[in-house]
């Protein structure tokens, strides 16, 4: 069991430690302007970026390669008003460091361009403004598969990199066969869910796959838990079959938290109440509890996605409101060996002093308040242990095999002599769809 201690004489206890310091990361790369080949953002005038499928808000950010299929990407600007902002694509290998390439060697056309479609608040508090934009466009196409960094600065400060975004193209070159269960092994099966699956090269053979391939499985589109360079456990002719026993396996966790923000004229599920101050909107969240030895029921959420939407909107891009909402977290005495954070597509994944709460002794809450756009929420709560680099939901959360919960399975492949890691095979799988 974790140490807690008792601290009467505090009204708010500080965090403990450094994100830096826990992840073990050097000095420079917490650095704002320090380009993070992840989904971050490195101004707090920049809110609510999204990347996903065109027409398809919950999507998860791929396209094939070849097809008229697009991604959109958007973001808020709360300093309102117009500027120039560029961006361009940056070619990673499969375990998302830069490539060698040169941009002429995956990008047709141009190499980096504008964001010209743009649109101001409107009858909004906190003014801003939308920008948007729609890719590949016939001015700048990615030529190859693989991983993907969507890099967006002010055209007059180039070398101040304001949002950086992951996204994958793929090749439809192999046939992936799956399917989820609970764990094999009999210690886990109550709690932990395993991916077995196959891949069929029959139409696409690859003469080294156990040097030459590298598989990646995600859980719910999250980068900070997937499993990765995972080899076959045996190749049986043209099937490479992937089905470990120890390898492949997550905990399943629980059906995520969330709460309704589509309105401000009532409150929405979870919340507690609506106020304004200081011309803004204030929400307060219920309070939530830990629950890991609660029986699990099953809910259909968003997976920890967001859905951005104002129920007395006519464009939720621009009439969305901004609104401070208050997060608390029963605990009777604070965590002494790490601390707890708010996770999800709300804070991009990221463990940060954004994400952090801090332990109010008087309420004995872990609290915090994030600046959130109209719409709906999944999250969860998180525990990152001083000197750890990976988060524990399940601590807080809980964790069940009959979680639903989406996979992705990437299948990278770089050919002898190349100099970068094709995404030759990608399909999605759910924890019920066998069920």
């Amino acid at each position: 069991m974790l140490a807690i201690f008792s601290a009467a004489l505090l009204v708010a206890i500080p965090v403990a430690g450094q994100v830096g310091n826990q992840t073990g990361e050097a000095p420079d790369y917490f650095q704002q302007d320090y380009l993070r080949n992840q989904d971050h953002i490195y101004v707090s005038h920049i809110k609510t970026a999204q990347l996903h499928r065109m027409g398809w808000e919950l999507s998860y950010p791929y396209i094939e390669l070849g097809t008229e299929e697009k991604l959109l990407f958007s973001f808020d600007d709360l300093e309102g008003g117009f500027k120039e902002y560029k961006y361009t694509f940056i070619h990673c290998d499969a375990g998302w460091q830069t490539s060698e390439l040169r941009p002429s060697d995956y990008l047709e056309g141009f190499y980096e361009d504008f964001i010209t479609d743009y649109f101001p608040s409107y009858n909004t508090l906190q003014s801003y403004t939308h920008y948007q934009l729609v890719f590949p466009t016939a001015d700048m196409r990615p030529l190859l598969s693989g991983n993907y960094l969507l890099k967006v600065f002010e055209a007059k400060n180039p070398d101040q990199v304001l949002i950086s975004m992951r996204f994958m193209i793929f090749e439809n070159r192999l046939r992936i066969d799956g399917r989820i269960h609970a764990a094999t092994d009999i210690q886990e099966r109550a709690y932990r869910q395993e991916v077995d699956f196959q891949i069929d090269q029959s139409t696409y053979p690859m003469d080294q796959p156990y040097r030459q391939l590298r598989v990646v499985i995600q859980q719910n589109g999250r980068w900070d838990n997937a499993i990765t360079d995972l080899k076959p456990r045996m190749v049986k002719g043209n099937i490479l079959d992937y089905n470990h026993d120890f390898d492949n396996v997550f905990d399943g966790l629980n059906e995520f938290r969330r709460f309704d923000l589509k309105s401000l004229r009532y409150a929405g599920e979870h919340i507690a109440g609506i106020r304004e101050e200081n011309s803004e909107y204030v929400v307060a969240l219920k309070k939530d509890y830990r629950r890991p030895f609660q029986q699990y029921s099953l809910d259909r959420d968003l997976n920890g996605k967001r859905y951005i939407k104002s129920n007395e909107a006519n464009d939720s891009r621009i009439e969305a409101e901004y609104v401070l909402v208050d997060f608390q977290l029963a605990y009777d005495a604070p965590l002494v060996h790490g601390n707890i954070y708010v996770l999800g597509g709300l804070t991009y994944w990221q463990l940060n002093d954004a994400s952090r709460m801090a332990y109010d002794v008087r309420s004995k809450t872990y609290r915090t308040r994030l600046l959130l756009k109209q719409g709906y929420y999944n999250y969860v709560y998180a525990f990152l242990e001083d000197g750890q680099q990976a988060a524990d939901v399940s601590f807080i959360e809980g964790t069940h095999e009959e979680t639903e919960n989406d996979y992705t399975i990437l299948v990278y492949y770089r050919e002898i002599g190349s100099r970068y890691d094709r995404l030759v095979g990608l399909t999605q799988l759910n924890s019920l769809q066998d069920r």
